[in-house]
C-alpha cells in the first residue's frame, strides 16, 4: 500500500510537469537536491572516519600509559610460552585504562587481573603492593597506614621537644607523607633563619 501511495504521488507529480512542459526546472531542482544528498552523505562518512581516528589515537595513547605504569619489582603473571612484554601489551589493549604499578596475577578462573593496593603475593608472601609498586615489609605497610589514619592533610607537625620534630616514617611515601614533609622542611628552614638572625 506504502509503494503504490508513492507510486501515484509520483505518478502526479510527473503529471503536472509534463502539462506544464517544466522538465528544465525539475531537472535544476533534481541536481540540486542530488548534489546536496552527496555533500550530505560525504560529509557524515568524513565525520566518522575522523571520530575513528580520533578514538583509535586515544586508544593508543592510553595503552602505552597503561604499559609505563608498570614499575620494577611488578610482578606479572605470564602463562607458559609467553613473554612478559606480550602479556601486558594484551592486558593494555584490553583494558586501556588501567594502572598496572604493582603488575598482573590471574583470578580463579585463569583470566589475568591487576593487583590492587594492599595485595600480597603467594609466591612471596612478604611483598605487598603499595601506591608506587611492591613493598617488602607487611608490617611496614601497616605502620604506613596508621601514621597516614593519624595524619590528615594539613594536620600539625609532630613535635618531641623545642629542637626535635618528627618526620615521617621511613618507607612510607604518598601524598600525605609528601604534605608532610613539605611543612616539615619549610618549618625547618624558619627555625633555622630564626636561630640565625637571634646570633
Amino acid at each position: 500500500m506504502l509503494y503504490l501511495s508513492i507510486a501515484f504521488v509520483l505518478i502526479f507529480v510527473l503529471y503536472l510537469i509534463d502539462k506544464r512542459n517544466a522538465w528544465k526546472g525539475a531537472a535544476k531542482i533534481a541536481a540540486v537536491l542530488v548534489g546536496l544528498l552527496m555533500l550530505g552523505s560525504a560529509g557524515i562518512y568524513g565525520w566518522a572516519k575522523y571520530e575513528d581516528r580520533r578514538a583509535n589515537k586515544k586508544r593508543e595513547v592510553d595503552v602505552t600509559a597503561c604499559i609505563k605504569t608498570i614499575t620494577e619489582g611488578s610482578i606479572v603473571f605470564v602463562p607458559t610460552g609467553d613473554e612478559i612484554g606480550n602479556v601486558v601489551k594484551s592486558f593494555c589493549e584490553s583494558r586501556p585504562g588501567a594502572n598496572l604499578a604493582c603488575g598482573i596475577k590471574s583470578d580463579s578462573y585463569g583470566n589475568p587481573i591487576t593487583y590492587s593496593i594492599g595485595d600480597t603475593d603467594k609466591g612471596s608472601p612478604g611483598k605487598v603492593c603499595t601506591a608506587k609498586g611492591w613493598g617488602q615489609d607487611p608490617m611496614l605497610a601497616s605502620a604506613c597506614k596508621n601514621w597516614e589514619s593519624q595524619h590528615p592533610l594539613g594536620s600539625p607537625l609532630d613535635h618531641v621537644s623545642a629542637e626535635e620534630t618528627l618526620g615521617t616514617p621511613e618507607g612510607c611515601s604518598g601524598p600525605l607523607e609528601d604534605a608532610y614533609n613539605a611543612k616539615l622542611t619549610k618549618y625547618n628552614k624558619e627555625t633555622r633563619s630564626k636561630t640565625a638572625k637571634q646570633r
